[in-house]
């Protein structure tokens, strides 16, 4: 989720659907994570989150990193892309 000027659930899922490749993963504990978008460029994943900001109202949308399927800290891809 995001934060958003109206409230409500309806809203919500109403901006999510609106997003292009949006994927809804449930976690162990029962909550759903919502990703998007695949960057190999650190730059290019500020953007897109900064755009998703922009045009949806998404303001806590942050990156994650992945190692094959296990996310790990964005520092620490950071530095294997050195």
């Amino acid at each position: 989720g995001g934060k958003f000027k109206r409230q409500g659930a309806n809203y919500k899922i109403e901006v999510l659907t609106k997003i292009k490749d949006i994927k809804g993963e449930t976690m162990e504990d029962g909550a759903t994570r919502y990703t998007v978008g695949s960057f190999t460029d650190y730059k290019q994943a500020q953007a897109f989150k900064d755009d998703l900001a922009k045009k949806y109202g998404l303001t806590d949308a942050f990156i994650i990193a992945f190692n094959k399927d296990e996310v790990i800290p964005v520092k620490e891809a950071l530095e294997a892309l050195k």
